[in-house]
């Protein structure tokens, strides 16, 4: 009684104080407070009568009935928000529409190919930054059916084969359907897992439900099964190896499996190494991918790896600085904050996923976003074998009982996703809820795009573009131009939506005497204006004109 008065007493003055003092960083040890006051308040009022009601343990028929609410639940739910979303225009050609369009692409034989957004605006492969075999699987089925709304629906689904997978892992491994189940349902919960789940389309999110698999075979003693599971993960995106090299690792640490192990470590070394300096290159004529560049030019990723590793070595104190930054420590507490911290208990599974912690905080950790993805397998499985027996506090010579931990995980799980998460259980999605449905400007748009040919070069503004992405050519205006070259010479359809500020010309900040002028200037003609969405088409005399 005396510990809850004092966890009461605790969350009071954080409260009061955070209230007074105006402070995000007393955000932090307010919600770990509350956490602890919430299980404890339910471990001695509730637990005592869920006991008397019910079983120790589910039957297979009630545990798979409610694994399959579960599961429908999201699908029905993330597949109606991140469709919503696409619906009423708040997808953006980064990344829908560059997924759908390498994917389109790649339908039609050209494998996988995407209009570039930088000089000198052509049509690259995505291979010189990304390699993704995974998605030619979905450019058969974009034969069939060719919308960006089946790639969202897809990534739904294997996110809920990841829930499942989740299921039979924490039944293998504790014992019990009740605790799979609960297991199952944090999971499910998860903020940063949602999130990524309703950020368009990627294959690292993909490859989530693989790696749980790969390992559940691993533990059942199914080899080859094991090894399909991995190769399948690491055909979702490249740096899958890196999470394979820190897998292998944790082969060695906590299974003392030396042979496969190695096998693991090897095949993702290995496989990222021939990406980085084989694949990659030959695809981006010589150069190394563009997107080390443009993620980690802060801390000398202009000269690819190596230019990282010699900024480390030669600016420590700064290279760490560039990590520790207040907005990257924030998200990672919100990442970690659900599970409590209780992973890091069995650390040793962790490997697989630290490369991948340590790539997003080098480029700004956010926990809305596709990046972390790669890191919740292993911080799953860690969190599974920490519930698997009690926790002897050393230096307390306290006991923690390993249902109170999974409570725990279990009500800050749901703390989170009520603060921060997106899902119905938050006020997040209350008031973001216009998102996910159509309504006048919405339909606005889609009736003026409609009027654009399929096979026309087109500069739009980005939230129309995973609406345009079925053809060769899809600019996001104001690109191709600069300020430099005005002329579209290859572009014949603009199509700009002034109430989205990013449409505006570099350096304009009007859209009625600055870029629609200087549109009309290039040798456009208005097709037709509603509202604030404009349709111009390229002057068919312009070319002649520019040659006389």
């Amino acid at each position: 009684m005396k510990y809850k008065i004092i966890l009461l007493i605790l969350c009071l003055l954080l409260f009061v104080l955070k209230r007074i003092l105006d402070s995000d960083f007393l955000y932090f040890p307010l919600l770990i407070a509350v956490a602890l006051l919430g299980c404890e308040l339910f471990w001695a009022y509730f637990i005592p009568h869920l006991k008397a009601v019910f079983p120790k343990d589910l039957s297979k028929k009630s545990s798979v009935l409610f694994l399959l609410i579960i599961v429908l639940t999201y699908f029905i739910l993330f597949s109606f928000k991140s469709t919503g979303q696409f619906n009423s225009f708040h997808s953006r050609m980064a990344d829908l529409g560059n997924m759908d369009q390498a994917i389109w692409n790649s339908s039609k034989g050209r494998l996988p190919e995407a209009t570039t957004q930088s000089y000198p605006f052509s049509n690259k492969s995505r291979l010189v930054g990304h390699v993704e075999p995974i998605y030619l699987l979905f450019a058969y089925v974009y034969r069939i059916k060719a919308d960006p709304r089946v790639l969202l629906v897809s990534q739904t689904a294997l996110v809920c084969l990841a829930i499942v997978a989740v299921y039979l892992l924490t039944q293998h491994i504790l014992g019990s359907r009740i605790k799979a189940l609960a297991v199952a349902t944090i999971f499910s919960l998860f903020p940063s897992l949602q999130f990524m789940t309703l950020f368009d389309f990627h294959g690292d999110v993909l490859a989530i439900p693989f790696l749980f698999f790969s390992y559940h075979f691993y533990i059942t003693n199914k080899k080859v099964w094991y090894y399909i599971f991995i190769l399948t993960a690491l055909s979702c995106k490249e740096y899958v190896a890196l999470s394979l090299a820190g897998y292998g690792i944790s082969l060695i640490i906590m299974h003392k499996d030396i042979k496969n192990g190695i096998a693991t470590f090897t095949l993702g070394t290995g496989y990222f190494l021939i990406v980085l300096f084989l694949i990659i290159p030959f695809f981006n004529q010589g150069n190394s991918s563009d997107l080390i560049a443009w993620n980690y030019s802060h801390i000398g990723g202009n000269e690819g790896l190596a230019g990282i590793a010699g900024y480390a070595i030669r600016n420590p104190i700064q290279f760490s600085k560039s990590i520790l930054i207040p907005a990257s420590m924030e998200n990672l507490f919100y990442f970690m904050f659900p599970l409590f911290l209780i992973p890091l208990r069995y650390w040793g599974f962790l490997p697989g996923a630290i490369p991948i912690l340590l790539k997003d905080l080098m480029a700004g950790f956010e926990i809305y976003y596709h990046r972390p993805a790669l890191a919740i397998p292993f911080l799953f499985i860690a969190f599974i074998y920490s519930l698997n027996e009690d926790w002897h506090l050393k230096f307390t010579k306290r006991t923690i009982q390993k249902n109170y931990l999974i409570t725990l995980a279990f009500i800050s799980t749901l703390i989170a996703a009520y603060t921060y998460g997106p899902s119905p259980l938050g006020h997040r999605f209350w008031r973001e809820r216009n998102r996910y449905f159509e309504n006048e400007h919405s339909k606005t748009c889609l009736s003026v795009i409609k009027q654009i040919p399929s096979d026309a070069a087109i500069s739009v503004s980005s939230h129309l573009a995973p609406h345009l992405t079925h053809r060769r050519f899809c600019y996001v205006f104001p690109r191709p131009s600069t300020v430099c070259n005005r002329s579209f010479n290859a572009v014949q359809f603009i199509c700009i939506d002034t109430s989205d500020i990013e449409s505006l010309f570099e350096g304009d900040t009007s859209f009625e005497t600055q870029t629609i002028p200087a549109i009309y200037s290039s040798g456009f003609s208005l097709v037709t204006k509603e509202k604030s969405v404009f349709l111009f088409r390229k002057n068919e005399d312009w070319h002649s004109r520019q040659a006389h």
